[in-house]
Protein backbone atom coordinates (compact mmCIF):
# COMPACT_ATOMS: atom_id res chain seq x y z
CA UNK A 1 0.00 0.00 0.00
CA UNK A 2 3.29 2.42 0.48
CA UNK A 3 2.93 2.95 -3.33
CA UNK A 4 0.13 4.96 -3.15
CA UNK A 5 2.43 7.36 -1.14
CA UNK A 6 4.74 7.09 -2.91
CA UNK A 7 2.79 7.80 -6.51
CA UNK A 8 1.56 11.00 -4.79
CA UNK A 9 4.82 12.13 -3.65
CA UNK A 10 5.88 11.78 -7.73
CA UNK A 11 2.93 14.26 -8.72
CA UNK A 12 4.55 17.03 -9.39
CA UNK A 13 1.01 19.28 -9.14
CA UNK A 14 0.70 17.77 -5.60
CA UNK A 15 1.38 19.92 -3.28
CA UNK A 16 3.19 17.68 -0.45
CA UNK A 17 6.17 16.05 0.14
CA UNK A 18 5.28 13.39 2.34
CA UNK A 19 7.93 11.18 4.51
CA UNK A 20 7.63 8.18 6.92
CA UNK A 21 9.98 8.30 10.14
CA UNK A 22 11.14 5.83 12.24
CA UNK A 23 8.91 5.77 15.70
CA UNK A 24 11.85 5.09 17.85
CA UNK A 25 14.61 7.02 17.90
CA UNK A 26 14.37 10.79 18.40
CA UNK A 27 17.31 11.78 16.76
CA UNK A 28 16.55 10.35 13.33
CA UNK A 29 12.99 11.74 13.64
CA UNK A 30 14.29 15.31 14.00
CA UNK A 31 17.20 14.49 11.20
CA UNK A 32 14.98 12.91 8.93
CA UNK A 33 12.30 16.01 9.15
CA UNK A 34 15.44 18.48 8.20
CA UNK A 35 16.00 16.15 5.10
CA UNK A 36 12.73 16.08 4.52
CA UNK A 37 11.81 19.81 4.48
CA UNK A 38 15.33 20.63 2.64
CA UNK A 39 14.10 17.88 -0.58
CA UNK A 40 10.27 19.48 -0.17
CA UNK A 41 11.41 23.20 -0.58
CA UNK A 42 13.85 22.21 -3.42
CA UNK A 43 10.99 20.49 -4.86
CA UNK A 44 8.51 23.39 -3.77
CA UNK A 45 6.27 21.51 -1.60
CA UNK A 46 4.98 21.52 2.11
CA UNK A 47 6.27 18.75 4.36
CA UNK A 48 4.04 16.35 5.59
CA UNK A 49 5.82 13.61 7.93
CA UNK A 50 4.06 10.53 9.35
CA UNK A 51 5.13 7.54 11.31
CA UNK A 52 3.51 4.12 12.27
CA UNK A 53 1.97 4.74 15.81
CA UNK A 54 -0.99 1.83 15.63
CA UNK A 55 -0.40 -0.69 18.71
CA UNK A 56 3.02 -0.09 19.64
CA UNK A 57 2.94 -2.75 22.47
CA UNK A 58 1.31 -5.58 20.51
CA UNK A 59 3.59 -5.00 17.57
CA UNK A 60 6.25 -4.13 19.99
CA UNK A 61 8.12 -1.24 18.96
CA UNK A 62 8.59 1.81 20.30
CA UNK A 63 7.31 5.52 20.07
CA UNK A 64 10.29 8.26 20.89
CA UNK A 65 8.43 11.23 21.23
CA UNK A 66 4.09 10.63 21.38
CA UNK A 67 4.63 14.61 21.67
CA UNK A 68 6.52 15.59 18.65
CA UNK A 69 4.93 13.40 16.17
CA UNK A 70 1.60 13.66 17.58
CA UNK A 71 1.66 17.47 18.10
CA UNK A 72 4.52 19.16 16.03
CA UNK A 73 4.45 20.04 12.59
CA UNK A 74 6.74 22.04 10.16
CA UNK A 75 3.98 23.08 7.87
CA UNK A 76 0.84 25.11 9.27
CA UNK A 77 -1.87 23.58 9.62
CA UNK A 78 -5.02 23.76 7.66
CA UNK A 79 -8.31 21.13 6.44
CA UNK A 80 -6.09 19.91 4.02
CA UNK A 81 -3.04 19.13 5.27
CA UNK A 82 -4.91 17.45 8.53
CA UNK A 83 -6.87 15.62 5.81
CA UNK A 84 -3.87 14.46 3.61
CA UNK A 85 -2.18 13.42 6.74
CA UNK A 86 -4.68 11.26 8.24
CA UNK A 87 -5.35 9.31 4.65
CA UNK A 88 -1.55 8.50 4.84
CA UNK A 89 -1.55 7.90 8.48
CA UNK A 90 -4.28 5.42 8.09
CA UNK A 91 -2.30 3.77 4.96
CA UNK A 92 0.85 3.69 6.48
CA UNK A 93 -0.73 1.92 9.73
CA UNK A 94 -2.88 -0.63 7.99
CA UNK A 95 0.46 -1.85 5.69
CA UNK A 96 2.58 -1.80 8.85
CA UNK A 97 -0.42 -3.62 10.50
CA UNK A 98 0.29 -6.34 8.83
CA UNK A 99 3.41 -6.38 7.72
CA UNK A 100 4.82 -6.12 11.15
CA UNK A 101 2.63 -9.15 12.47
CA UNK A 102 4.31 -11.38 9.81
CA UNK A 103 7.71 -10.29 10.56
CA UNK A 104 6.75 -11.40 14.66
CA UNK A 105 5.34 -14.43 13.28
CA UNK A 106 8.15 -15.95 10.78
CA UNK A 107 10.96 -14.22 13.91
CA UNK A 108 9.07 -16.02 17.03
CA UNK A 109 8.28 -19.45 14.64
CA UNK A 110 11.54 -19.90 13.05
CA UNK A 111 13.70 -17.39 15.69
CA UNK A 112 14.33 -15.28 12.33
CA UNK A 113 17.16 -12.78 13.52
CA UNK A 114 16.72 -10.52 10.10
CA UNK A 115 16.25 -7.28 10.62
CA UNK A 116 12.93 -5.45 10.24
CA UNK A 117 13.21 -2.34 8.22
CA UNK A 118 10.47 -0.06 9.05
CA UNK A 119 9.06 1.47 6.43
CA UNK A 120 10.95 4.61 4.57
CA UNK A 121 9.22 6.67 1.91
CA UNK A 122 9.82 9.89 0.26
CA UNK A 123 13.58 10.08 1.76
CA UNK A 124 14.66 7.53 -1.07
CA UNK A 125 16.86 10.16 -2.76
CA UNK A 126 19.00 10.60 0.47
CA UNK A 127 20.68 7.48 -0.56
CA UNK A 128 22.88 7.16 -4.02
CA UNK A 129 24.85 4.91 -5.34
CA UNK A 130 26.06 6.47 -8.06
CA UNK A 131 29.50 7.88 -8.33
CA UNK A 132 29.67 11.69 -7.25
CA UNK A 133 32.93 13.07 -7.12
CA UNK A 134 34.27 14.40 -3.69
CA UNK A 135 34.61 17.91 -4.13
CA UNK A 136 30.99 17.87 -6.15
CA UNK A 137 28.94 17.16 -2.87
CA UNK A 138 27.03 19.97 -1.95
CA UNK A 139 27.20 21.52 1.77
CA UNK A 140 23.75 21.54 3.80
CA UNK A 141 22.42 25.10 2.80
CA UNK A 142 20.83 26.08 6.40
CA UNK A 143 20.72 23.30 9.15
CA UNK A 144 17.92 25.75 11.24
CA UNK A 145 14.31 24.67 11.37
CA UNK A 146 11.72 25.98 12.46
CA UNK A 147 9.36 23.96 14.40
CA UNK A 148 5.21 24.89 15.12
CA UNK A 149 3.94 24.18 18.33
CA UNK A 150 0.80 24.55 19.54
CA UNK A 151 0.47 27.57 22.13
CA UNK A 152 -1.39 25.29 24.72
CA UNK A 153 2.29 23.81 25.83
CA UNK A 154 4.00 27.14 24.98
CA UNK A 155 1.64 28.18 28.27
CA UNK A 156 1.89 24.62 29.80
CA UNK A 157 5.65 25.21 29.62
CA UNK A 158 5.41 28.64 31.01
CA UNK A 159 2.79 27.38 34.36
CA UNK A 160 6.05 24.66 35.12
CA UNK A 161 8.31 27.66 35.39
CA UNK A 162 6.21 28.92 38.04
CA UNK A 163 5.85 25.95 39.78
CA UNK A 164 9.82 25.90 39.70
CA UNK A 165 9.99 29.22 40.27
CA UNK A 166 11.87 30.20 37.34
CA UNK A 167 11.92 33.76 36.46
CA UNK A 168 11.15 33.94 32.56
CA UNK A 169 13.91 36.17 31.72
CA UNK A 170 16.42 33.72 33.69
CA UNK A 171 19.84 32.97 32.11
CA UNK A 172 19.31 29.18 30.97
CA UNK A 173 21.65 26.44 30.17
CA UNK A 174 20.20 23.18 29.04
CA UNK A 175 22.33 20.16 29.76
CA UNK A 176 21.85 16.35 28.40
CA UNK A 177 24.19 13.41 29.32
CA UNK A 178 23.57 10.67 28.21
CA UNK A 179 23.43 7.37 30.61
CA UNK A 180 23.23 4.02 30.61
CA UNK A 181 18.69 4.33 31.64
CA UNK A 182 18.51 5.59 28.08
CA UNK A 183 18.75 2.24 26.47
CA UNK A 184 17.25 -0.96 27.86
CA UNK A 185 17.26 -3.08 25.07
CA UNK A 186 19.17 -6.45 25.46
CA UNK A 187 20.53 -7.96 22.15
CA UNK A 188 23.90 -8.84 20.79
CA UNK A 189 26.59 -7.85 22.15
CA UNK A 190 28.14 -5.42 19.66
CA UNK A 191 24.60 -4.03 19.96
CA UNK A 192 25.11 -3.35 23.72
CA UNK A 193 28.62 -1.79 23.08
CA UNK A 194 27.76 0.62 20.84
CA UNK A 195 25.06 2.08 22.87
CA UNK A 196 27.53 1.82 26.06
CA UNK A 197 30.23 3.97 24.25
CA UNK A 198 27.71 6.53 23.42
CA UNK A 199 27.23 7.32 27.30
CA UNK A 200 28.68 8.83 29.55
CA UNK A 201 29.14 9.27 33.45
CA UNK A 202 27.18 12.58 34.95
CA UNK A 203 29.40 12.71 37.46
CA UNK A 204 31.90 14.10 35.51
CA UNK A 205 29.57 16.90 34.65
CA UNK A 206 29.36 18.17 38.07
CA UNK A 207 32.54 20.95 38.08
CA UNK A 208 31.00 22.49 34.82
CA UNK A 209 27.27 22.72 36.46
CA UNK A 210 28.61 24.34 39.38
CA UNK A 211 30.80 26.56 37.69
CA UNK A 212 27.76 27.79 35.34
CA UNK A 213 25.59 28.16 38.61
CA UNK A 214 28.91 30.07 40.67
CA UNK A 215 28.43 32.39 36.94
CA UNK A 216 24.42 33.21 37.54
CA UNK A 217 23.19 30.82 35.45
CA UNK A 218 19.94 28.30 36.12
CA UNK A 219 20.92 24.97 35.10
CA UNK A 220 18.38 22.29 33.99
CA UNK A 221 19.37 18.68 33.36
CA UNK A 222 17.29 16.97 30.37
CA UNK A 223 16.38 13.78 29.62
CA UNK A 224 13.52 11.73 30.07
CA UNK A 225 14.99 9.06 32.35
CA UNK A 226 18.34 9.09 34.33
CA UNK A 227 19.97 6.10 35.74
CA UNK A 228 20.78 8.04 39.31
CA UNK A 229 20.06 11.45 40.61
CA UNK A 230 22.49 14.58 40.65
CA UNK A 231 24.00 15.30 44.33
CA UNK A 232 23.83 19.10 43.32
CA UNK A 233 21.33 20.38 45.80
CA UNK A 234 21.72 24.29 44.54
CA UNK A 235 18.67 26.61 44.13
CA UNK A 236 19.23 27.07 40.45
CA UNK A 237 19.53 23.73 39.58
CA UNK A 238 16.87 21.55 38.40
CA UNK A 239 16.83 17.59 37.79
CA UNK A 240 14.06 17.45 35.50
CA UNK A 241 14.28 13.37 35.58
CA UNK A 242 13.35 13.93 38.84
CA UNK A 243 11.25 16.72 39.16
CA UNK A 244 8.61 16.57 36.40
CA UNK A 245 6.99 13.74 34.69
CA UNK A 246 8.42 12.36 31.19
CA UNK A 247 5.35 13.98 29.07
CA UNK A 248 6.37 17.35 30.61
CA UNK A 249 9.82 17.15 30.14
CA UNK A 250 8.88 15.83 25.92
CA UNK A 251 7.17 19.71 25.08
CA UNK A 252 9.27 21.34 27.96
CA UNK A 253 12.57 20.92 26.05
CA UNK A 254 11.06 22.43 23.03
CA UNK A 255 10.93 25.25 25.46
CA UNK A 256 13.88 25.30 26.81
CA UNK A 257 16.01 25.06 24.11
CA UNK A 258 13.83 28.20 22.57
CA UNK A 259 15.04 30.53 25.66
CA UNK A 260 18.51 29.05 26.38
CA UNK A 261 21.57 31.06 26.21
CA UNK A 262 23.63 27.80 25.47
CA UNK A 263 23.20 23.71 25.20
CA UNK A 264 25.47 21.36 26.38
CA UNK A 265 24.70 17.89 25.06
CA UNK A 266 26.02 14.37 24.46
CA UNK A 267 25.63 11.74 21.67
CA UNK A 268 21.78 11.40 21.67
CA UNK A 269 18.59 12.70 19.84
CA UNK A 270 17.71 16.00 22.06
CA UNK A 271 21.87 17.50 20.76
CA UNK A 272 20.06 18.01 17.22
CA UNK A 273 17.27 20.18 18.92
CA UNK A 274 19.64 23.10 20.02
CA UNK A 275 21.66 22.73 16.30
CA UNK A 276 18.25 23.18 14.52
CA UNK A 277 17.83 26.25 16.58
CA UNK A 278 21.34 27.61 15.71
CA UNK A 279 21.52 27.73 19.46
CA UNK A 280 25.62 27.86 20.58
CA UNK A 281 26.04 24.27 21.75
CA UNK A 282 29.25 22.40 23.01
CA UNK A 283 28.55 18.45 22.15
CA UNK A 284 30.37 16.82 24.39
CA UNK A 285 32.50 12.78 24.88
CA UNK A 286 32.23 12.82 20.74
CA UNK A 287 33.72 9.75 19.78
CA UNK A 288 32.34 9.14 15.81
CA UNK A 289 34.42 12.24 13.78
CA UNK A 290 32.80 12.16 10.26
CA UNK A 291 29.32 12.59 11.07
CA UNK A 292 27.62 15.44 12.48
CA UNK A 293 28.96 17.08 15.65
CA UNK A 294 29.58 21.18 15.09
CA UNK A 295 27.03 21.79 12.35
CA UNK A 296 26.71 25.79 12.61
CA UNK A 297 29.45 27.90 13.25
CA UNK A 298 28.74 28.58 17.08
CA UNK A 299 29.18 24.41 17.66
CA UNK A 300 31.84 23.05 19.51
CA UNK A 301 32.57 19.21 20.44
CA UNK A 302 34.92 17.26 22.44
CA UNK A 303 35.89 14.25 21.80
CA UNK A 304 36.98 10.88 23.77
CA UNK A 305 40.51 9.78 23.70
CA UNK A 306 41.13 6.16 22.27
CA UNK A 307 42.80 3.07 24.15
CA UNK A 308 44.46 0.65 22.10
CA UNK A 309 43.75 -2.76 24.27
CA UNK A 310 45.39 -5.30 22.25
CA UNK A 311 48.84 -2.87 22.46
CA UNK A 312 47.84 -1.50 26.15
CA UNK A 313 48.31 2.02 25.05
CA UNK A 314 46.46 5.54 24.00
CA UNK A 315 46.27 5.82 20.48
CA UNK A 316 46.97 8.80 18.80
CA UNK A 317 43.99 10.89 17.12
CA UNK A 318 45.94 11.15 13.86
CA UNK A 319 46.45 7.21 14.22
CA UNK A 320 42.94 6.72 15.17
CA UNK A 321 41.67 9.19 11.81
CA UNK A 322 43.67 7.15 9.45
CA UNK A 323 42.32 3.72 10.60
CA UNK A 324 40.15 2.32 8.51
CA UNK A 325 36.58 3.39 7.82
CA UNK A 326 34.55 0.72 9.30
CA UNK A 327 36.64 2.23 12.88
CA UNK A 328 34.63 4.76 12.19
CA UNK A 329 31.38 4.18 11.59
CA UNK A 330 28.68 4.67 13.68
CA UNK A 331 26.69 0.96 13.13
CA UNK A 332 30.14 -0.88 14.29
CA UNK A 333 31.84 -1.70 17.14
CA UNK A 334 35.69 -2.61 17.62
CA UNK A 335 36.28 -4.77 20.54
CA UNK A 336 39.93 -3.49 20.23
CA UNK A 337 39.30 0.11 21.37
CA UNK A 338 38.10 1.60 24.22
CA UNK A 339 36.98 5.14 24.02
CA UNK A 340 37.54 6.75 27.23
CA UNK A 341 35.11 10.22 28.01
CA UNK A 342 36.38 13.52 28.67
CA UNK A 343 37.71 14.03 32.01
CA UNK A 344 36.36 16.85 35.01
CA UNK A 345 39.15 19.20 33.77
CA UNK A 346 38.57 18.46 30.33
CA UNK A 347 34.81 19.48 30.28
CA UNK A 348 35.46 22.29 32.40
CA UNK A 349 38.03 23.53 30.43
CA UNK A 350 36.19 23.28 27.43
CA UNK A 351 33.15 25.12 28.62
CA UNK A 352 34.92 27.83 29.69
CA UNK A 353 36.23 28.34 26.41
CA UNK A 354 33.22 28.11 24.49
CA UNK A 355 31.47 30.72 27.55
CA UNK A 356 34.16 33.21 26.21
CA UNK A 357 33.46 32.63 22.98
CA UNK A 358 29.84 33.07 23.47
CA UNK A 359 29.74 35.91 26.07
CA UNK A 360 31.76 37.91 23.22
CA UNK A 361 29.80 36.30 20.30
CA UNK A 362 32.87 35.31 18.67
CA UNK A 363 32.64 32.10 16.90
CA UNK A 364 35.46 32.38 14.70
CA UNK A 365 37.70 29.60 14.18
CA UNK A 366 41.34 29.76 15.04
CA UNK A 367 44.01 28.57 13.08
CA UNK A 368 44.70 25.17 15.05
CA UNK A 369 41.02 24.81 14.30
CA UNK A 370 40.97 25.04 10.53
CA UNK A 371 43.77 22.83 10.90
CA UNK A 372 42.37 20.24 12.84
CA UNK A 373 39.08 20.58 10.39
CA UNK A 374 41.07 20.58 7.22
CA UNK A 375 42.84 17.43 7.75
CA UNK A 376 39.00 15.54 9.08
CA UNK A 377 38.41 17.05 5.40
CA UNK A 378 41.05 15.74 3.65
CA UNK A 379 40.88 12.23 5.66
CA UNK A 380 37.30 11.55 4.75
CA UNK A 381 38.34 12.60 1.06
CA UNK A 382 40.97 9.88 1.00
CA UNK A 383 38.52 7.27 2.60
CA UNK A 384 35.91 8.36 0.21
CA UNK A 385 37.96 8.07 -3.14
CA UNK A 386 40.48 5.16 -2.52
CA UNK A 387 40.27 1.78 -2.71
CA UNK A 388 43.54 1.09 -1.61
CA UNK A 389 42.00 -0.78 1.87
CA UNK A 390 39.87 -3.47 2.01
CA UNK A 391 37.20 -2.61 0.13
CA UNK A 392 34.49 -3.54 2.69
CA UNK A 393 36.50 -0.95 5.46
CA UNK A 394 36.02 1.97 2.60
CA UNK A 395 33.71 4.84 2.89
CA UNK A 396 32.88 4.26 -0.91
CA UNK A 397 31.14 1.06 -0.27
CA UNK A 398 28.43 2.33 2.37
CA UNK A 399 24.81 3.36 0.99
CA UNK A 400 24.77 6.07 3.04
CA UNK A 401 28.40 7.62 1.61
CA UNK A 402 26.86 10.36 -0.10
CA UNK A 403 24.68 11.65 3.26
CA UNK A 404 27.59 10.91 5.52
CA UNK A 405 29.85 13.06 3.48
CA UNK A 406 27.74 15.86 3.11
CA UNK A 407 27.03 15.67 6.70
CA UNK A 408 30.57 15.56 7.76
CA UNK A 409 31.69 18.72 5.37
CA UNK A 410 28.94 20.54 6.20
CA UNK A 411 30.12 20.72 9.81
CA UNK A 412 31.17 24.92 10.40
CA UNK A 413 32.30 24.51 13.66
CA UNK A 414 34.85 22.49 15.32
CA UNK A 415 36.32 21.04 18.57
CA UNK A 416 37.86 23.10 21.20
CA UNK A 417 40.78 24.45 21.28
CA UNK A 418 41.62 22.86 24.69
CA UNK A 419 41.30 19.34 23.09
CA UNK A 420 42.91 19.63 19.81
CA UNK A 421 46.07 21.94 21.61
CA UNK A 422 45.75 18.73 24.00
CA UNK A 423 45.86 15.61 21.49
CA UNK A 424 46.31 16.56 17.99
CA UNK A 425 49.74 18.61 17.86
CA UNK A 426 52.54 16.72 16.92
CA UNK A 427 54.07 17.23 20.38
CA UNK A 428 51.08 15.22 22.24
CA UNK A 429 52.88 12.27 24.48
CA UNK A 430 50.85 9.39 24.89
Amino acid sequence: MLFIIKFFNNLNFFPYLVITLLPYSFGNILEDIRLGKEIAEKKNKKLIFITPTILPNLLEYKIASKFLLGNVTVTKKNFNYTLVKEFFNFILNTDFLFSRLIFLFYKKKFRNKSIFNFPTVGLENIINYNKVDFENIEKHKDFNLDFLIPNKFYKKSEDIFTRLNVDKDAKIVCIHVRDSAFHSDKKGKNYRNLNLEKNANIENYYETINYLLDKGYHVFRLGLIAEKKMQILREKFFDLPYLISPSEIEFLQFYLVEKCKFFIGSESGPQLLPWLKYKPTLYTNVSEFFYLTSPNINCRYTFKKIFDKKNNKYLHIKDYLNLPFKYHDVNRHDDNFSFIENTSKELLDSVIEFEINHLNDKWELTNSQIEFNNYLKNRLKEMYTNRDQNKYNDLVEQNYKILITKNTISNHGSATNVMINENFKPNRIY
